[in-house]
């Protein structure tokens, strides 16, 4: 499920008019609900969201500067 570049741009936008700049997302990366590791009691495993998160980022990345 990839949101395409106008949905994530709408987002954007939206919430840079009801929030403060800071608050305002620079990245909107989508997963799959089945794609997220999970503990035993069902919540989300940080740190493994964190380093797909962070793999993802480094290949758009990579991508944009080639």
């Amino acid at each position: 499920m990839n949101a395409s570049v106008k949905e994530r741009q709408a987002w954007i936008d939206l919430c840079k008019q009801s929030h403060a700049h800071f608050k305002v997302p620079k990245h909107i990366l989508s997963f799959l609900p089945e794609d997220i590791s999970t503990t035993a009691t069902g919540r989300p495993r940080k740190f493994l969201l964190a380093e797909r998160v962070i793999n993802r980022l480094n290949e758009t990345a990579k991508e944009k500067s080639s």
